[in-house]
């Protein structure tokens, strides 16, 4: 089985990077014209190198000189190791420092140095440059790392040099299966008989033939028309290639250094992102409010200007969290490193981690703090929980994406975990949705207060309409979180739900046995009636006046007594008992008021306001001056 590497070049210009890649691979990375006349790397350049053991490896040469380090960090993003290249007559120069701390930003942990030109020094300048590069990498993550004395020109210790490199792969972690494709574009060009082709490190995922795929942050979509791994044509390209990608539909005016290819709707970029960030002790400069600085990230290169959350402004040496406003958006994730220059002149100051890439609203900067240094610290796992726990409102696997990059497959899965855990309520399995715990306590406490405040308003009411309750729910929630809150209040006990209506347990009503007295007077008075009862008023009055009215109101709330007109209520039996009149007596021609009337031996005076009652509950409906039963309700 092939494993393959991709491996950075890093050095100060003119020790011999692309000569020494040329000697191990037969290609010169120099295409350009004016690379070749100038003797200098301008862009990056690439080649492929297979060594024994099934190690292949993508080299990605980049520029040494100052001046197009930009173009260095272009193709830095995707590396998984690096070949630190120093001239043995010159050792650690400029940018041999500012390389290796660019390495040390983007934390990639693994090297090995070349020491090259050593067929121009004797052996004792060899070893003194060796003991120097060796000091220098101490206080850097590459302690230790092999330093191989090598000449591009001779062939000198060539075979050494492509054995290190062989046994880089061993302490290089394989990328994860569960990351959605990113591809940050670092060239684009036109092929005869193919078009448009872009060509990047394949940092996650896997990238198929025919797929529908879009650039960030424009958005333009395309689809794969082939897919070359190292000059082969393959069906599927995997994370940790160099992959030159034919895309349809796309002209090189539409895509620039610095996209992102991705699968369509996978990702959203974003102009504002939260950062975890280390100053270099070598920085000229502290961080300061308001600072204009260069954000490296992927193959971008973005202007934007930062505003200091961990104090008035981060030391030179020091470490801190910032955000930073782009002046257009960067198709980031959470976890992905960075690297920031200052805007003029283009110095490396500083890097660390993406921690948010919402752009959410800072309402709290304390706690926004605690939530950045909790991300930064957590695993992927943990870091899901976090952002369940910060999220208000329902948690699914496509934000999940957006954040961290996960397939939604793999997305789902940790979901679905958290709510197993206890650590998530399972607000719906299909489409799959979550919230946390503490969401749901938080709903479930606003529709209590609410009931509550609507008890006090009416003691003698025994429950009240679902939809008023909704005013207690947090800002987010929506009806899976009510329904779910609700029916958890119902488990435990707390709320009772009848007839569409809702009340606290222990506040239903509780009457006297005066109270039970009146209430029952007042029911004998409207059921006695029958077809003809009293007016309201009168019966209230005669059973308990003024302190009876919330009794009364609690019979029709129970159902009870139906209002019919503003002083006139039937008893629900008899409302029923009318209801089957109609449906018995009335032919297909209809009935007239008059037989309505005699039906049920009332004047008009009840006829008229029962007939318009039924028509209102869909028993019945007007046809000129008759009536009919209504077709929902045939006899």
């Amino acid at each position: 089985m092939v494993r393959s590497i991709v491996v950075g070049t890093a050095g100060h210009i003119d020790h011999g990077k692309t000569a020494l890649v040329r000697a191990l691979t037969g290609v010169n990375t120099d295409r350009l014209d004016e690379e070749q006349r100038r003797g200098i790397t301008i862009e990056l350049g690439f080649a492929p190198l297979d060594l024994e053991g099934g190690v292949h490896i993508g080299f990605v040469d980049v520029p040494g000189h100052e001046r197009f380090v930009k173009n260095m960090l272009a193709g830095a993003g995707g590396i998984d190791a690096v070949l630190i290249v120093v001239a043995a007559d010159e050792s650690i120069m400029p940018q041999t420092r500012e390389h290796v701390e660019i390495c040390d930003l983007l934390q990639i942990d693994t090297a090995v140095v070349a020491l090259t030109k050593i067929d121009l020094v004797d052996e004792d300048i060899v070893d003194l440059a060796s003991l120097e590069i060796a000091e220098f990498l101490e206080t850097t993550r590459f302690s230790g790392a092999p330093i191989v004395p090598v000449s591009a020109v001779t062939g000198a210790g060539l075979d050494d040099l492509r054995s290190a490199l062989a046994g880089l792969a061993d302490g290089i972690a394989e990328r994860s299966e569960s990351l959605v494709a990113r591809l940050p574009v670092d060239r684009v060009f036109t092929m005869k008989g193919f078009g448009t082709v872009v060509t990047g490190t394949l940092i996650a995922g896997r990238l198929r033939e025919g797929e529908a795929v879009e650039l960030q942050p424009s958005g333009k979509a395309s689809t794969i028309k082939n897919l070359q791994v190292h000059g082969e044509s393959v069906k599927e390209a995997s994370a940790g290639h160099r992959v030159a990608v034919n895309l349809a539909g796309l002209s090189t005016d539409n895509i620039e250094r610095g996209d992102t290819l991705v699968p369509a709707g996978a990702l959203a970029p974003s102009a504002i992102l939260d950062l975890s960030c280390d100053v270099l002790g070598s920085s000229p400069c502290d961080l300061v409010p308001n600072q204009r600085v260069r954000l490296h990230i992927g193959s971008a290169e973005i202007i934007g200007r930062l505003q200091i959350l961990s104090g008035e402004r981060i030391a030179v040496g020091g470490h801190g969290y910032v955000r930073i406003r782009l002046e257009s958006p960067a198709a980031a994730l959470i976890g992905d490193r960075y690297v920031l220059r200052r805007y003029s002149p283009m110095i490396t100051i500083a890097g660390g981690e993406v921690v948010g890439n919402s752009g959410e609203r800072i309402f709290h900067r304390t706690e926004h703090l605690e939530m950045l240094a909790k991300v930064h610290a957590a695993d992927i796992n943990e870091r899901c929980a976090l952002l369940l726990a910060a999220t208000s409102g329902p948690l699914t696997p496509d934000l999940l994406t957006r954040r961290f990059g996960l397939l939604e497959s793999r997305a789902a899965e940790m979901l679905t975990a958290l709510a197993d855990e206890g650590r998530a309520v399972l607000l719906s399995e299909s489409p799959l949705s979550v919230c946390s715990a503490e969401f749901i306590e938080a709903a479930e406490k606003g529709i209590t207060a609410e009931l509550e405040r609507a008890h006090d308003a009416s003691p003698y009411s025994d429950g009240f309409g679902l939809e008023a309750l909704r005013r207690g729910l947090p800002r987010g929630a929506d009806e899976s979180v009510f329904r779910v809150a609700l029916e958890q209040l119902k488990q435990r006990g707390d709320v009772e739900l009848f007839s569409g209506k809702a009340a606290l347990a222990d506040r239903r009503v509780d009457l006297s046995a005066q109270q039970q007295a009146w209430m029952e007077g007042i029911v004998a008075a409207i059921r006695g009636g029958g077809t003809a009862p009293p007016p309201a008023s009168q019966v209230v009055k005669e059973n308990g006046g003024s302190e009876a009215r919330p009794l009364f109101k609690l019979l029709i709330t129970r159902g009870e007594l139906v209002r019919i007109a503003d002083d006139l209520f039937y008893h629900r039996d008899t409302i029923e008992e009318i209801v089957a009149t109609i449906r018995n007596n009335a032919g297909e021609d209809g009935f007239s008021v008059p037989e309505f009337k005699d039906w049920l031996g009332i004047s008009r005076k009840f006829a008229i306001p029962l007939l318009e009652y039924m028509d209102g509950a869909g028993v019945t409906y007007r046809d000129g001056d008759m009536r009919r039963l209504s077709r929902a309700n045939p006899s």
